[in-house]
């Protein structure tokens, strides 16, 4: 056998592997023993960045923020509450939280949103809380929640900022009732909303935690996708030498290349070349596989990581626009559960603790409440179809209620019966559309009526269909008046 033929190796352009380390201050280094703070068992900062990193997750977060806090507030008049004075007191308090919220640059409804976000991604929201000269409170500031640790005390939370500590008391909680009140001299209070978990003692945890590792899964599989494109999409190939060989060199340098250059920038060539007569040697590269039962199965594995994502956010899948094997009756389903399971209790969460701190403010006898506005499932044509079936066994005046109309025939203020007639009609069923006889002293309201002859009759069949119609539609008829004059009745008798 002669002398192996010597093939050498280039690479064009080859890729630099750099060995930088990052200068930016560790954000977890924290000095929990000096300030009495208990760690937290996941670590914030990762959570709060893991928001912006994957899809499926940040948009969880965002359907249940929206649809809890985003949709907007109203202040009620509580049961039995004076309409005029629950009116005026909910002005104030509209007034007021709308200035606290501007203390921070922020509408309310932008403050509680910042802050929810935060309860989802980190576990936990922190709404600080100023006072003035007078004890009143007079600014709602926005907190991130992953700048804050829990005091084992738990008497209050430590904020860490640049180096810098801070201390913040717990929301009612005194100075003097501190462990450290020196500590938490001239420190103001914060209102942190979140859910016990019972593997955290002193921190709540967001929902996704369960899904981590899913959520890491497909930020390698996101790489590794990258990555594949990156190369070209080229799959596994080999390297095939006829008629001589490699030397040991060589073979280290292609090596190196397939391992750390083909991840480099795209478009790079690896040069294979042989000396001046080697013969018949040739050099030629070879794939071993197109790779497609293989990118089916990875495709199938970042699905199953945003199923999990979402199935530990409980979110209805058209809330974060999947369409896929949806149809208008699951759909309704899975938002109807999504709003009175998931959606409903947090914000019941919210709802009482925003009471709270304004009847502390304005007094426990406050006749009117914070609540936020619901996520609305209603078809407005199918609530006008079932709507016209089932009007007939309600009565006049239940119908009228669905449309925000009051009783027939009283007052809407004093509930004084102004029309015994009319308030009759109210309580008989709907379907019987006979409209009533007026009352004493009525017999006037056209000046077309003939002594003795009724200005109102039963509805005639025509009227009927109109009403039917009309109900269809998610419409009322409250009345129909017909009258006749008597020598232009075409069917009164000529003889009388």
């Amino acid at each position: 056998m002669g002398d192996p033929v010597r093939i050498s190796a280039e690479i064009l352009k080859a890729p630099q592997a750099g060995e930088g380390r990052s200068k930016q201050l560790d954000l977890g280094q924290w000095a929990y023993d000096e300030h009495k703070c208990a760690p937290p068992i996941v670590d914030p900062v990762v959570l709060a960045q893991l928001y912006s990193r994957n899809v499926a997750h940040k948009a969880c977060v965002d359907a249940k923020t929206a649809n809890c806090v985003g949709l907007g507030w109203e202040i009620r008049p509580k049961r039995d509450a004076d309409p005029e004075k629950a009116a005026e007191q909910a002005e104030v308090l509209r007034d007021f939280l709308d200035l606290c919220a501007r203390r921070d640059g922020k509408t309310l409804t932008d403050l509680l949103t910042a802050a929810r976000k935060d309860e989802e991604a980190v576990g936990w929201a922190a709404i600080e809380i100023t006072r003035n000269a007078k004890g009143r409170i007079d600014g709602l500031f926005h907190v991130h929640a992953y700048t804050l640790r829990r005091r084992k005390d738990r008497d209050g939370w430590v904020q860490k900022v640049n180096g810098e500590y801070r201390y913040f008391r717990d929301y009612g909680k005194k100075v003097e009732d501190t462990a450290d009140p020196e500590r938490f001299r001239d420190a103001n209070e914060i209102l942190v909303l979140g859910e016990d978990s019972p593997d955290s003692p002193f921190y709540p945890m967001p929902d996704h935690v369960p899904a981590l590792g899913d959520i890491l899964g497909d930020e390698s599989a996101q790489l590794y996708q990258v990555q594949f494109f990156r190369n070209n999409a080229v799959p596994r190939i080999a390297i095939c030498v006829e008629g001589g060989q490699l030397d040991e060199e060589t073979k280290a340098y292609i090596l190196t290349y397939l391992r750390e250059g083909i991840r480099g920038e795209a478009h790079q060539t690896l040069l294979l070349q042989t000396q001046p007569g080697a013969g018949e040697a040739k050099i030629h590269i070879e794939k071993l596989t197109v790779g497609t039962s293989e990118e089916a199965d990875f495709m199938a594995y970042r699905r199953w990581c945003r199923d999990t994502v979402i199935m530990a956010h409980r979110v209805s899948p058209s809330k974060v626009t999947i369409v896929e094997d949806a149809n208008r009756s699951n759909t309704t389903d899975q938002d109807k559960t999504f709003k009175e399971q998931v959606l409903k209790p947090d914000q019941e969460r919210y709802e009482a603790r925003i009471q709270w701190l304004l009847e502390d403010e304005f007094g426990a006898d406050l006749p009117v409440e914070f609540r936020f506005k619901e996520m609305d499932l209603e078809d407005e044509e199918r609530i006008a179809r079932t709507r016209s079936v089932y009007m007939p066994a309600l009565t006049n005046n239940e119908v009228r209620d669905l449309f925000d109309m009051g009783p027939a025939g009283i007052d809407a203020e004093t509930g004084r019966v102004e029309d015994p007639a009319l308030e009759e009609w109210g309580r008989v069923p709907f379907e019987q559309q006979s409209l009533p006889q007026p009352a004493a002293g009525m017999g006037a309201l056209s000046g077309l009526e003939t002594p003795g002859e009724p200005a109102f009759k039963r509805l005639a069949p025509t009227h009927r269909e109109f009403i039917a119609s009309v109900a269809k539609l998610g419409y009322l008829v409250e009345r129909i008046e017909e009258v006749t004059i008597p020598e232009d009745d075409p069917y009164q008798d000529p003889a009388r």
